[in-house]
């Protein structure tokens, strides 16, 4: 009973640190729809105040905030298997430095006649 019962709570956490992962790297894409088109609305309120257009700045926000969603959803859509995708873990294998023999012996030579 206690096996089963360790091992459906390590499965849960593990669940909810990949649900973790998976909502982190949608708020980034989230975060930068909204970097990307709050200046672009922005840009569009000042060229419109500029022409002599009138309309309120609530219309700028709320145009704002669709179209952040929009793009989020595409961008969403359009890199679903990388924000699904597991990291990939890479080894670090220690691998020994190439040195030539023969130098070594020469400095093993040198030591030998110094002392």
């Amino acid at each position: 009973m206690k096996r089963t019962l360790k091992r459906f709570i390590g499965k849960s956490i593990n669940i909810l640190s990949r649900i973790k992962q998976i909502g982190v790297r949608i708020l980034k894409v989230t975060v930068q729809s909204a970097v990307v088109c709050f200046p672009v609305t922005l840009i569009l309120g000042i060229i419109n105040s500029a022409l002599g257009v009138n309309i309120r700045f609530t219309y700028y926000l709320l145009l704002a905030a669709v179209v952040t969603v929009a793009l989020s959803t595409i961008l969403c859509a359009f890199k679903w298997e990388q924000i699904i995708a597991k990291p990939i873990k890479i080894s670090k294998k220690a691998v020994p430095a190439k040195t030539d023999k023969k130098t070594q012996r020469a400095i093993q030579r040198k030591r030998r006649r110094i002392s």
